[in-house]
């Protein structure tokens, strides 16, 4: 009886290390095997002006959806944007991300944008994300595969180098301001800062 119970768990661990290996050895053939890729239409405009921007470089990434056991795949398309601002990619949008455990997000599979630009006017990098977008994600995810959008989808507001730095004097002058007004409560000579400093760690530990 012990001998056969013996022979019954060594073919139990045969069986499960065949059935491991199987996978291992279809994991490349199954990896990237699910996709519904669809045209996206994505806009890239000056801000604040609005205009349109050209060689802007724009590509899906699904970093952040992908899991370690996903069969979605990950096959990233790329263009840069023409005089009209526009480039048309094609991305994998699911209703859900398949894995080998499973269904996993059942809020959608889908990439954000990395848009990367630099030049004389321009230099910006960002990742477009859905919240950009003019429509929920859910239209692109039930959209047909076939389908090519008119107008954009996404659409993504690049400051210009003289526009950042005209934003980061602003803020300066800003914060500098709202000192110069503080000073009238600062404390005086017979209020040191290390009493109020004392007060507030105080006052952070009693919540």
């Amino acid at each position: 009886m012990s001998s056969a119970k013996t022979n019954m768990t060594a073919i139990y661990r045969t069986t499960a290390a065949l059935e491991l290996l199987a996978v291992c050895a279809s994991w490349p053939l199954l990896c990237g095997c699910c996709a519904s890729y669809k045209h996206v239409l994505i806009r890239i405009e000056d801000d604040p002006t609005g205009r349109p921007i050209a060689g802007v470089y724009v590509s899906p990434s699904y970093r952040s959806a992908k899991s370690a056991l996903s069969l979605a795949s990950g096959w990233r398309d790329r263009g840069f944007t023409g005089t009209n601002g526009l480039v048309l990619l094609k991305a994998n949008y699911l209703p859900h991300e398949p894995t080998l455990l499973g269904p996993r997000n059942k809020n959608g599979y889908y990439p954000y944008y990395i848009v990367f630009i630099t030049n004389n006017v321009y230099f910006h990098g960002c990742g477009l994300k859905h919240r950009h977008s003019p429509q929920p994600v859910e239209r692109l995810i039930a959209r047909d595969e076939d389908f090519v959008p008119t107008t954009p989808d996404l659409v993504a507001k690049v400051p210009s180098i003289k526009e950042k730095e005209r934003r980061k004097a602003a803020t300066e002058e800003a914060i500098a301001q709202q000192k110069e007004e503080a000073r009238d409560f600062w404390p005086t000579a017979g209020e040191p800062l290390d009493l109020l400093d004392r007060f507030c760690q105080k006052f952070d530990e009693n919540g």
